[in-house]
């Protein structure tokens, strides 16, 4: 419900020569008074009918002043809650592009999902590397259309990573995004015509429960298309640690090797940690939410190997290596 007292605080257009539209808003109220709000949306205004009032903050900020080659490029922009406009750029790349969604994480670090059928935005100043080990990214373009999901840090708008993510034939232009407080980043959409799709049957970010898995595409009256539900674990790169972060507070795994059962001991008493354990390979094999100083994993069914454990508190995290040998 909107009140009529007091009147608005401010509308404007906002656009080009050509069409634009802004399709998604999220508010961030993390500063108190001092709200901000980030939008997505599409322009096909360029340099030959005029482009929409970009604003580059610099210092490293994603900024790109010109539409990329497609009809379409995607806007994002964020806006104070008394119109001042801090940051808008084109985001796009030699086919077209649509904002569909935007979200921010507990850190306020914004996350852009589009559709994109362009085939090079694997660039560096689009899809960033941060070069870790289990970081899920896709290079190149897999069908007519794919969704992008892409990260900036708060207030500096530098991009963070990148990624394409589709099956074999076209995402259609829908499309959105969601953070929740556990270091989770949910998208939805519309797959048409792939039954190529990247699912997955995992245990989601907490790891409690039996997820819905259905991997059958189409369906008995001849469907043309399904929606998806997909669920990113976030790394504290992401959501604002470095790597240089990592060890900040002490624990305790043994043994170390182990063939059975894995102790964990002398946990910081938080509310809430967040456990996810991977092998030399990357993938994530298990992970749970605990508020114990103290617990037991039962490893008697997995592989010999190398394995890493990592810890994820509101303020903290720690990871450890440890080795199971049968």
């Amino acid at each position: 419900m909107i009140k009529t007292n007091p009147p608005v605080i401010f509308c404007t257009y906002f656009g080009g020569g050509g069409g634009d539209a802004l399709l998604s808003v999220v508010a961030n109220r993390s500063t108190g008074n001092n709200i901000k709000y980030y939008i997505s949306g599409t322009s096909s205004s360029n340099t030959s009918n005029g482009v929409p009032p970009l604003v580059n903050p610099g210092g490293g900020a994603y900024f790109q002043n010109t539409n990329n080659g497609g009809f379409t490029d995607a806007l994002l922009l964020e806006v104070s809650n008394i119109g001042n406009i801090n940051w808008a750029t084109y985001y796009g790349g030699n086919g077209g592009e649509t904002g569909t969604g935007i979200a921010i994480d507990l850190n306020s670090n914004i996350y852009s999902f589009c559709h994109t059928e362009s085939s090079n935005l694997n660039t560096a100043s689009i899809f960033p590397n941060p070069n870790l080990s289990n970081a899920y990214i896709v290079n190149t373009r897999n069908g007519q259309g794919d969704m992008v999901l892409a990260v900036f840090r708060n207030t500096t708008f530098e991009p963070v990573w990148g990624t394409y993510y589709g099956g074999s034939y076209n995402e259609g232009g829908e499309g959105s995004v969601a953070c929740d407080q556990n270091n989770s980043v949910l998208v939805v959409g519309a797959n048409a015509g792939s039954s190529s799709f990247p699912l997955y049957s995992g245990p989601g970010c907490i790891g409690t429960g039996t997820p819905y898995f259905d991997n059958v595409w189409g369906n008995s009256t001849g469907g043309f298309s399904k929606a998806y539900i997909a669920e990113f674990c976030l790394d504290p790169v992401l959501v604002g640690y470095s790597e240089n972060d990592i060890v900040k507070f002490s624990f305790d795994i043994f043994p170390n090797p182990t063939s059975d059962f894995l102790n964990v001991i002398n946990l910081p008493s938080e509310s809430e940690i967040f456990v996810e354990i991977y092998n030399v390979q990357g993938q994530l094999i298990f992970n749970k939410l605990t508020n114990a100083e103290s617990f037991q994993i039962n490893v008697s069914n997995w592989s010999s190997g190398l394995y890493s454990i990592r810890f994820f508190s509101k303020t903290q995290v720690v990871c450890k290596k440890f080795i199971i040998q049968k």
